[in-house]
């Protein structure tokens, strides 16, 4: 099919470029603005698999994205040729475009190893990695570089990014280790975006298209908080935001909060604005009335009344089936204003007309921050629909914590590079040691796209020393007009020749001034026979000995530094091997009988997963008890926004505290080996996940507890995993394995069961 058949409407020119590039069988790297039409380049390979009877992998970062890719190919290119593949959801695997999660694609490619799984990627002609900028996360990270690493040369490779700093790193990063890649860089958006500011119930231009700053700017005056009549002028109601956006037609809009708790406030501010027509309040009710069918728990949801308006709230904490109500319908036009955390700028694609950020600064781990300007970037780009709007609306809130002309800047801003976040794991070096030998393991681990970067900033690093020793040869070649002589030595003998001077005038304890001065006229005659005595060049050299100092001390600094870096991943690999060893994982440089039991075992810490199930701790748990165990080994310990005790049964306390033990002995051994993974434990879920196993109702849950359901839903959907991930592995008794299979049972139900149908 020619191009305009497959696409009726005019391409980009890099959308044009990417698509040559393909058909001259190259990978790619498409870096461009959110919005500007990347998946075109996804779609034209999907159909060239299509035509040479190949396969096709679409990768994303996140289940959500997953699932609208599904959605969306599934009406474009047929429900019969579109599977989707998670941990544990499989649906038309065999089929020729697969969308998944880019950690089952790695987790793929660990598998494809063994012969014959998922029936072998020799069929597969493209995968492509969507929003591959996720290198950057930190959790995460790793996933992409180990995905693009082991990927069989055969499979071409369609990398999809935001905008970055260093994108020409990135694809000649992918050329080193996977063949000829092309780059295609475009910054230039179909919907042009428009940056504003609001205040005073106004919107002010803030910024053009064009990237140059409203020279009135620095003119415009705020007036100061008035204790007397309590006029604060940074005090902005969420409520005269979405009226404004309202009335000069700026909506739909997504509008960014930075806390959970944030978002909810900002829409009950908003409630009394009703945004949608009478036609629009009818579709909404029967869309609604259809969804709460198949999700019958969600007819009494709180936050209706104010879907029913026009208005939702979208966040981690909420459960996953109402944010995809929310997403449906806000796609559909029918919900007009999001309250949303940032988190949904980096997942589903839900554009709108305008974006509103509260604020330009926000609360981290490391405290109070500004945004990167990546961040406000990736954000902003959502607003502006393709072939729907003519522009795009970026509004940022005025605060008092930072200027007008400061926000300026961060939108303005370069963005941030790319920057490798890959580490070593205990599942990496098994799988690795299970295919290769020790040396060609270690050379993949090497091949990593940090150490990429860090050989190109070494290169310089290496010129710098050559330089240095170069000017360290010319100062260290003597300067004497006779025969050369030494002078540290010499100055080193005048030096004492002083001390002993002033020891003649207050002679020390146990010393007579005849041994002074013989020691003194000795020095004296040795001094005044060195060649630098009386040296007309002396100071010269004293000067060149100074530098000499400096600058080998340099080159010893850039060394330490560069050998540090250089070799932190393989330390680490090495490390982690040398713990596998010791814990008999590992025999011979190959995975031992054990070791091979836990080869698809997958989570922040699998030696701990591995040795905590090995303990026998769990021999005489009940299902629910087990599930309530699970539960506490994949949520992290943080500082809890709620001050209360958590209540658990005696029993799972008792196993807890042993299994806190065995953490900390994994902690100390990983720290005599200078290993750093974390140990992830917290009781925060265990009593629920015990009520739920043993029958209870997810809303009764949710009625007796203080957590968000998005929170509680994916707590026992990881739990779900971990226990599918034990019931497989066979070196476990056969009745363990089974108690596994019930907590899946049990906890894989209501609004934790995931459907995707």
């Amino acid at each position: 099919m020619s191009l305009t058949e497959l696409f009726p409407f005019p391409l980009d020119e890099f959308q044009l470029e990417a698509i040559e590039y393909i058909n001259q069988n190259h990978n790619v790297v498409v870096c461009a603005p959110t919005g500007s039409g990347k998946t075109v380049v996804a779609e034209y390979a999907i159909e060239q698999a299509l035509a040479n009877n190949l396969r096709c992998f679409y990768t994303t970062p996140l289940k959500a994205l997953s699932n609208q890719k599904f959605s969306d190919f599934k009406e474009k290119f047929g429900h019969n040729k579109v599977g989707l593949l998670t941990g544990d959801i499989s649906i038309e695997s065999n089929a020729p475009i697969l969308v998944m999660t880019t950690e089952v694609y790695r987790n793929m490619l660990y598998a494809s190893l063994n012969e014959g799984v998922y029936g072998g990627l020799s069929s597969v002609n493209f995968v492509i990695l969507d929003e591959c900028h996720y290198m950057n996360d930190a959790q995460r990270g790793t996933v992409w570089e180990e995905s693009i690493i082991y990927s069989p040369k055969s499979i071409k490779l369609i990398a999809l990014s935001a905008t970055i700093a260093n994108a020409s790193d990135l694809a000649n990063w992918i050329t080193q280790v996977h063949g000829s890649t092309k780059l295609i860089v475009s910054n230039h958006r179909s919907v042009p975006l428009y940056y504003h500011y609001f205040w005073n119930k106004k919107i002010y231009p803030l910024i053009d298209p064009v990237g140059k700053i409203n020279p009135n700017v620095k003119n415009y005056k705020v007036q100061k908080y008035n204790k007397v009549t309590g006029f604060d002028p940074y005090k902005v109601s969420p409520k005269d935001v979405v009226k404004t956006l309202f009335e000069q037609k700026m909506l739909p809009a997504i509008y960014f909060v930075f806390s959970r708790r944030g978002c909810e406030q900002l829409m009950y501010e908003a409630s009394l604005l009703d945004l949608v027509s009478e036609a629009e309040k009818k579709v909404l009710i029967e869309e609604t009335s259809l969804y709460f069918e198949t999700n019958p728990s969600l007819a009494h949801h709180t936050h209706l009344p104010y879907l029913l308006n026009g208005m939702a709230v979208h966040h981690a904490g909420m459960s996953p089936q109402w944010k995809s109500l929310i997403e449906k319908l806000f796609q559909k036009g029918l919900i007009k204003v999001v309250f949303a955390t940032e988190t949904l700028a980096l997942g589903v694609n839900m554009p709108a007309r305008a974006v509103v950020i509260s604020g330009v600064s926000k609360i981290t781990d490391g405290g109070r921050r500004n945004l990167k300007t990546s961040e406000l970037v990736q954000m902003a780009g959502r607003a502006g629909r393709r072939g729907i709007d003519k522009t795009g609306h970026v509004i940022i809130i005025q605060n008092a914590r930072i200027s007008l002309t400061e926000i300026a800047n961060i939108a303005n801003a370069d963005v941030e590079p790319l920057k490798s976040k890959f580490t070593p794991s205990y599942s990496m070096v098994l799988n690795l040691l299970a295919q290769y030998d020790i040396n060609h393991a270690k050379e993949l681990i090497s091949k990593s796209f940090g150490q990429y970067v860090l050989n190109q900033e070494v290169m310089p690093l290496d010129l710098n020393i050559n330089d240095l020793n170069i000017e360290l040869t010319d100062l260290k070649k003597p300067l004497c007009p006779n025969e050369i002589g030494d002078l540290n030595i010499y100055r080193s003998k005048i030096h004492y020749q002083k001390t002993l001077k002033m020891q003649l005038k207050n002679p020390p304890k146990n010393m007579s001034k005849d041994k002074i001065n013989h020691d003194l006229n000795e020095v004296t005659n040795l001094a005044h026979a060195m060649p630098c005595h009386n040296c007309n060049v002396q100071n010269k050299c004293g000067s060149n000995n100074i530098l000499i100092n400096k600058i080998e001390k340099k080159i010893k600094n850039i060394e330490r530094s560069k050998n540090l870096e250089s070799n932190r991943n393989l330390k680490t690999f090495d490390a982690i091997a040398n713990i596998l060893r010791l814990k008999g994982y590992i025999t011979k440089d190959k995975p031992s009988s054990l070791g091979q039991m836990f080869l698809n075992l997958r989570g922040s810490n699998e030696l701990f997963l591995a040795e905590v199930v090995l303990s026998n701790l769990f021999d005489d748990l009940s299902v629910d008890e087990l599930a309530a165990i699970f539960t506490a080994l994949v949520t992290e310990e943080t500082r809890s926004k709620y001050n209360h005790k958590i209540v658990i049964n005696p029993q799972i306390e008792l196993i807890l505290n042993k299994i806190d033990k065995l953490a900390r002995s994994v902690n100390k051994l990983q720290n005599q080996f200078g290993v750093d993974i974390a140990i992830d434990i917290s009781p925060r879920f265990c009593t629920m996940a015990q009520s739920f196993a043993q029958g209870d109702s997810f809303a009764n849950l949710t009625k007796i507890n203080v957590y968000e359901e998005g929170d509680i839903i994916r707590c026992f959907r990881r739990a779900v995993d971990l226990a599918r991930q034990y019931s497989k592995i066979e070196i476990l008794s056969e009745a363990f394995r089974n108690k596994c299979r019930n907590v899946e049972y049990l906890l894989n139900r209501e609004e934790v069961k995931e459907d995707y149908l």
